[in-house]
């Protein structure tokens, strides 16, 4: 497993979040769907913890690590925004996660493609 495959899969892990949030976000009852997702992002936690406990070669084990660490830091997304009863995809709460993620992973995603990493979508 190349490096760039983690970066990929910590990449894709934060578009897939910060979709799930914005759909939350636009819900009518948009609390109520965020509870959903930080009880799903829970399960999906100890899911990954079990994975990472059983018997892994040492890359599988060190991109899951990477994987579960920005887990953690998606559910401490989420309860934030809970705690601080953001109901809107404008609010600064929000509006201050989302975008440099986003711009952090592209830069990732470009740098991993044209820094000698090409063939890493292929994995």
């Amino acid at each position: 497993m190349w490096l760039g495959t983690v970066y990929f899969l910590c990449c894709q892990s934060q578009i897939v979040q910060n979709d799930e949030v914005l759909r939350c976000l636009k819900d009518q009852d948009p609390l109520s769907r965020l509870r959903v997702m930080w009880s799903k992002k829970v399960e999906g936690l100890k899911w990954l913890v079990n994975l990472v406990t059983s018997s892994l070669v040492v890359h599988q084990r060190m991109a899951i690590n990477a994987l579960l660490t920005v887990e953690v830091h998606h559910r401490d997304t989420v309860n934030s925004l809970l705690q601080n009863k953001v109901t809107s995809d404008d609010d600064f709460e929000w509006t201050r996660y989302w975008p440099l993620t986003t711009f952090l992973c592209s830069v990732r995603l470009v740098v991993g493609v044209w820094g000698g990493e090409e063939g890493w979508l292929c994995d």
